[in-house]
Protein backbone atom coordinates (compact mmCIF):
# COMPACT_ATOMS: atom_id res chain seq x y z
CA UNK A 1 0.00 0.00 0.00
CA UNK A 2 1.37 3.50 -0.84
CA UNK A 3 1.16 6.46 1.68
CA UNK A 4 -2.13 7.83 -0.03
CA UNK A 5 -4.60 4.78 0.77
CA UNK A 6 -5.62 4.05 4.93
CA UNK A 7 -7.04 1.20 5.97
CA UNK A 8 -10.11 0.87 7.95
CA UNK A 9 -10.98 -1.08 10.84
CA UNK A 10 -13.54 -2.90 8.80
CA UNK A 11 -10.53 -3.72 5.99
CA UNK A 12 -12.22 -1.38 3.22
CA UNK A 13 -9.56 0.72 1.88
CA UNK A 14 -10.27 4.61 1.44
CA UNK A 15 -8.48 6.08 -1.45
CA UNK A 16 -8.97 9.93 -1.26
CA UNK A 17 -10.37 11.91 -4.24
CA UNK A 18 -8.15 13.27 -6.52
CA UNK A 19 -8.46 16.45 -8.88
CA UNK A 20 -7.13 15.85 -12.41
CA UNK A 21 -4.24 18.72 -12.89
CA UNK A 22 -5.79 19.17 -16.84
CA UNK A 23 -9.62 19.87 -15.82
CA UNK A 24 -10.79 22.60 -13.75
CA UNK A 25 -13.45 21.64 -11.39
CA UNK A 26 -16.98 21.42 -12.36
CA UNK A 27 -19.48 23.49 -10.91
CA UNK A 28 -23.15 22.92 -11.19
CA UNK A 29 -26.17 26.26 -11.72
CA UNK A 30 -28.38 26.76 -9.53
CA UNK A 31 -31.84 27.74 -9.17
CA UNK A 32 -30.68 31.49 -8.23
CA UNK A 33 -28.73 31.77 -10.98
CA UNK A 34 -31.48 30.46 -13.37
CA UNK A 35 -34.32 32.02 -12.53
CA UNK A 36 -31.76 36.01 -12.71
CA UNK A 37 -31.23 34.50 -16.28
CA UNK A 38 -34.83 34.15 -17.12
CA UNK A 39 -35.71 37.55 -15.92
CA UNK A 40 -32.77 39.27 -17.60
CA UNK A 41 -33.97 37.31 -20.40
CA UNK A 42 -37.73 38.62 -20.06
CA UNK A 43 -36.91 42.19 -19.51
CA UNK A 44 -34.65 41.93 -22.93
CA UNK A 45 -38.05 40.66 -24.82
CA UNK A 46 -40.51 43.01 -23.14
CA UNK A 47 -38.11 46.00 -24.37
CA UNK A 48 -37.50 44.34 -27.67
CA UNK A 49 -41.76 43.91 -28.16
CA UNK A 50 -42.30 47.62 -27.14
CA UNK A 51 -39.82 48.85 -29.69
CA UNK A 52 -41.50 46.39 -32.27
CA UNK A 53 -44.70 48.17 -31.56
CA UNK A 54 -43.34 51.67 -31.97
CA UNK A 55 -41.87 50.79 -35.25
CA UNK A 56 -44.78 49.25 -36.52
CA UNK A 57 -46.86 52.39 -35.25
CA UNK A 58 -44.56 54.50 -37.08
CA UNK A 59 -44.82 52.02 -40.46
CA UNK A 60 -48.68 52.76 -40.15
CA UNK A 61 -48.51 56.13 -40.55
CA UNK A 62 -46.27 56.62 -42.65
CA UNK A 63 -47.75 53.71 -44.96
CA UNK A 64 -50.98 56.35 -44.66
CA UNK A 65 -49.29 59.66 -45.16
CA UNK A 66 -47.67 58.12 -48.30
CA UNK A 67 -51.45 56.95 -49.30
CA UNK A 68 -52.37 60.60 -48.45
CA UNK A 69 -49.48 62.21 -50.68
CA UNK A 70 -50.54 59.42 -54.21
CA UNK A 71 -54.46 60.30 -53.99
CA UNK A 72 -53.60 63.86 -54.08
CA UNK A 73 -51.40 64.12 -56.51
CA UNK A 74 -53.78 62.06 -58.66
CA UNK A 75 -56.75 64.01 -57.60
CA UNK A 76 -54.93 67.12 -58.66
CA UNK A 77 -53.66 65.51 -62.10
CA UNK A 78 -57.64 64.30 -62.68
CA UNK A 79 -59.01 67.67 -61.53
CA UNK A 80 -56.39 69.74 -63.55
CA UNK A 81 -57.15 67.26 -66.88
CA UNK A 82 -61.01 67.79 -66.51
CA UNK A 83 -60.42 72.09 -65.84
CA UNK A 84 -58.80 72.17 -69.07
CA UNK A 85 -61.32 70.56 -71.33
CA UNK A 86 -64.23 72.07 -69.97
CA UNK A 87 -66.83 74.20 -71.70
CA UNK A 88 -68.41 75.31 -68.38
CA UNK A 89 -67.14 75.36 -64.77
CA UNK A 90 -69.11 75.57 -61.46
CA UNK A 91 -69.33 74.89 -57.56
CA UNK A 92 -72.18 72.40 -56.32
CA UNK A 93 -74.96 74.54 -54.59
CA UNK A 94 -74.15 73.17 -51.09
CA UNK A 95 -70.31 74.18 -51.98
CA UNK A 96 -68.91 70.31 -51.44
CA UNK A 97 -68.15 69.79 -54.92
CA UNK A 98 -67.58 71.04 -58.32
CA UNK A 99 -69.42 70.20 -62.09
CA UNK A 100 -67.37 70.52 -64.99
CA UNK A 101 -69.41 70.37 -68.12
CA UNK A 102 -67.22 68.83 -71.27
CA UNK A 103 -68.76 67.33 -74.73
CA UNK A 104 -71.87 65.66 -74.01
CA UNK A 105 -70.37 64.79 -70.45
CA UNK A 106 -70.88 65.85 -66.75
CA UNK A 107 -68.10 65.12 -64.14
CA UNK A 108 -68.88 65.75 -60.51
CA UNK A 109 -66.34 66.01 -57.84
CA UNK A 110 -67.75 65.57 -54.34
CA UNK A 111 -66.89 64.89 -50.84
CA UNK A 112 -67.65 61.73 -49.45
CA UNK A 113 -67.67 61.91 -45.76
CA UNK A 114 -68.09 58.16 -44.84
CA UNK A 115 -65.82 57.23 -47.20
CA UNK A 116 -63.45 59.87 -46.28
CA UNK A 117 -62.93 60.20 -50.34
CA UNK A 118 -63.37 62.57 -53.11
CA UNK A 119 -65.60 60.71 -55.60
CA UNK A 120 -65.42 61.73 -59.34
CA UNK A 121 -67.96 60.43 -61.35
CA UNK A 122 -68.30 60.89 -65.40
CA UNK A 123 -72.33 60.98 -66.81
CA UNK A 124 -73.03 61.14 -70.19
CA UNK A 125 -76.94 61.07 -70.79
CA UNK A 126 -77.91 60.36 -67.16
CA UNK A 127 -75.86 57.45 -66.74
CA UNK A 128 -72.60 56.85 -65.31
CA UNK A 129 -69.69 56.49 -67.51
CA UNK A 130 -67.17 56.37 -65.24
CA UNK A 131 -66.14 56.47 -61.68
CA UNK A 132 -62.71 57.22 -59.36
CA UNK A 133 -62.28 57.57 -55.47
CA UNK A 134 -59.12 59.62 -54.23
CA UNK A 135 -59.19 58.70 -50.30
CA UNK A 136 -57.23 60.17 -47.64
CA UNK A 137 -57.56 57.91 -44.60
CA UNK A 138 -57.79 60.63 -42.18
CA UNK A 139 -60.62 63.35 -41.28
CA UNK A 140 -60.76 65.72 -44.08
CA UNK A 141 -62.70 69.21 -44.71
CA UNK A 142 -61.88 69.78 -48.15
CA UNK A 143 -63.10 73.48 -49.75
CA UNK A 144 -64.34 73.59 -53.04
CA UNK A 145 -64.73 76.95 -54.70
CA UNK A 146 -65.09 78.05 -58.83
CA UNK A 147 -63.95 81.50 -59.49
CA UNK A 148 -63.31 82.93 -63.09
CA UNK A 149 -62.77 79.74 -65.20
CA UNK A 150 -60.47 78.67 -61.96
CA UNK A 151 -61.26 75.46 -59.70
CA UNK A 152 -59.81 75.56 -56.24
CA UNK A 153 -59.76 72.23 -54.00
CA UNK A 154 -58.31 73.08 -50.30
CA UNK A 155 -57.28 69.53 -48.75
CA UNK A 156 -56.34 69.72 -45.19
CA UNK A 157 -55.95 65.90 -43.53
CA UNK A 158 -54.07 66.08 -39.92
CA UNK A 159 -51.47 69.11 -39.81
CA UNK A 160 -50.98 68.89 -44.00
CA UNK A 161 -52.72 71.27 -46.42
CA UNK A 162 -52.73 70.84 -50.16
CA UNK A 163 -54.10 73.56 -52.79
CA UNK A 164 -55.30 71.96 -55.57
CA UNK A 165 -55.62 74.65 -58.46
CA UNK A 166 -56.87 74.25 -62.48
CA UNK A 167 -57.27 76.37 -64.59
CA UNK A 168 -59.56 76.72 -68.17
Amino acid sequence: MNADTRRMNDDSIVIPFRRSATRPPRRAVTLIETMATLALLLVIALAAVEMLGSVTEIGVRNNEAQQSNRSALRFADRLRGDVKETKQLSELEDGRGIEILRDGEMVRYTWDSDALAILRVVLENESIVERDRFSFGSKLDPQFSVNEGRAVVVLKPGEQRWVVEAVQ
